[in-house]
């Protein structure tokens, strides 16, 4: 029996079965019902999603504005011109985590009692400490700018950039983690591994008929 979406993609899956041959011991397999929409419909659905998809959303603006600025960082001891726009990315980078933080404590909260709590804390975690050690750099740079002695000038000023790179990258695997990983806030089905995943149910179904058939 060969399975296969229809319509390239513009219907959702359906819900199939694989069947023991002669029509006896149907097996159900687990399978994914949708609406049909056009295409103008698919492409719309972000305006009514965005509420809940706020968070992905806003949280790339930290994510480049701070990564950025850390980078720079490291140029500007060698052209120090460079320092100037470090700064102001640093700092925009700083008020941009505020939404993103707090947008990021509201996804959360639906999966409060669930078994993904704790996967989600972790990154959450990350999150809110990396927010809170941007929040010092900046007040610690203002402070010191103000005195015309910069600490983002210093050498020393690498360590906490080095670390804010590293910050960027754990927030952001983990994050990917809890979307390519186990899917949270996702509403859809990547089609591409949607065929392995059939054969497989099909592959274990076949192998317990033919297993039952047997005894």
């Amino acid at each position: 029996m060969q399975f296969s979406p229809r319509n390239s993609g513009l219907k959702s899956w359906k819900r199939w079965n694989a069947v023991k041959t002669g029509g006896k011991n149907a097996v159900n397999a687990v399978g994914i019902i949708g609406t049909e929409r056009g295409n103008n419909d698919m492409m719309l659905d972000f305006i009514r999603n965005i509420p809940q998809d706020l968070h992905p959303i806003l949280i790339h603006f930290p994510i480049a504005f701070l990564g950025f600025s850390f980078v720079l960082s490291f140029l500007s001891m060698r052209v120090s011109r460079w320092n100037e726009v470090s700064w102001l990315l640093l700092w925009v980078g700083g008020l941009s985590c505020i939404p993103a933080s707090v947008s990021g404590v509201i996804s959360h909260f639906p999966y409060e009692e669930t078994e993904l709590h704790g996967v989600i804390e972790t990154h959450q975690n990350f999150g809110i400490l990396g927010t809170l050690f941007v929040f010092v750099l900046v007040g610690i740079r203002y402070w010191t700018r103000r005195r015309n002695r910069d600490f983002g000038l210093r050498k020393s000023y690498l360590v906490p950039a080095g670390a804010g790179l590293i910050w960027i990258i754990l927030l952001g695997g983990t994050g990917g983690q809890l979307t390519y990983q186990y899917g949270i806030n996702v509403r859809g089905v990547n089609p591409l591994f949607h065929e392995s995943w059939e054969s497989k149910v099909i592959n274990e179904s076949s192998q317990e008929i033919g297993s039952n058939t047997d005894h």
